[in-house]
């Protein structure tokens, strides 16, 4: 069986194919897109990660940060597939998901999700 990588976070431009939203942004003081996602590096392990934090340090108040992704391809149902994701989740007040599910990003942002979802 074939993996599908869906990100290991090591191209030039690792964030390009994401995308980030606040969809519940109540942050005092108000900051817009205050989400914190970015890739970190562990030279002693030569690992690439996905960190997510719903704020800088200090700042309150942005419950549902949601990061997503477009899978590689289409997932048929029925079908078994292999996943993998690095993630590094550093101080998140929320409960945090990964979900693969179908929606399309209009949706995804309208679906108000507290997570990290692959579509």
């Amino acid at each position: 069986m074939e993996w599908l990588k869906i990100d290991d976070f090591e191209s030039e431009s690792p964030l390009m194919s994401w995308t980030k939203v606040d969809a519940e942004n109540h942050t005092m003081p108000n900051i817009d897109s205050p989400q914190v996602t970015e890739v970190r590096y562990e030279p002693q392990l030569d690992n690439h990660y996905l960190l997510k934090k719903p704020a800088p340090e200090g700042i309150v108040g942005n419950r549902k940060a949601i990061s997503f992704t477009k899978l590689p391809e289409p997932i048929t149902v029925g079908e078994v597939y292999t996943f993998y994701l690095r993630l590094n989740v550093e101080a998140f007040p929320n409960n945090h998901l990964l979900v693969i599910q179908g929606r399309r990003k209009r949706r995804m942002v309208m679906a108000d999700l507290n997570t990290t979802i692959c579509t």
